[in-house]
């Protein structure tokens, strides 16, 4: 599937989206977030130094990145709604994160993959370890559900 280059308000699922896709961001997210020794692994990660993928993530990446592009997810109108937010977007503080509306959490996603694309490696060394992805995903979730988008 190609990338789908659409803007916030005009973003809709894939029919896989809430079964196959969301389910396994998640997955990936957590065990991150949950695992010390794969936090580091991300943290430790350089594009500009050879390291040894002892745990598989880096194709698990590769994963997470494409697809995420082939849903939409990386919205190109991502700096009308958050702009001026980039600390805000790049902590992704529980709080703040559950404030927002459907176009700027997908904002808020498309600005973590943008960074990444300028300042390679950024996904994986700072927005997976940092928890800042897993919570902006999370309310993802619940905002497809809420909503009965799927």
């Amino acid at each position: 599937m190609p990338d789908r280059i659409v803007n916030a308000s005009e973003w809709t699922p894939s029919k896989s989206f809430c079964t196959e896709y969301l389910p396994s961001a998640l997955l990936l997210l957590k065990e991150i977030d949950s695992n010390p020794e794969k936090k580091k692994w991300c943290s430790d990660h350089t594009e500009y130094t050879p390291y040894k993928d002892t745990f598989g993530l880096e194709r698990e990446f590769q994963w997470f990145i494409k697809t995420s592009y082939e849903e939409g997810l990386v919205v190109q109108d991502y700096n009308d709604y958050v702009g001026r937010c980039t600390r805000e977007v790049y902590a992704a503080d529980p709080q703040w994160v559950s404030t927002l509306s459907l176009e700027k959490l997908l904002a808020s996603i498309a600005l973590h993959f943008r960074r990444d694309y300028h300042c390679n490696g950024s996904l994986i060394e700072e927005s997976a370890p940092s928890g800042a992805l897993l919570r902006l995903f999370e309310e993802l979730q619940k905002k497809t559900a809420e909503t009965n988008i799927s």
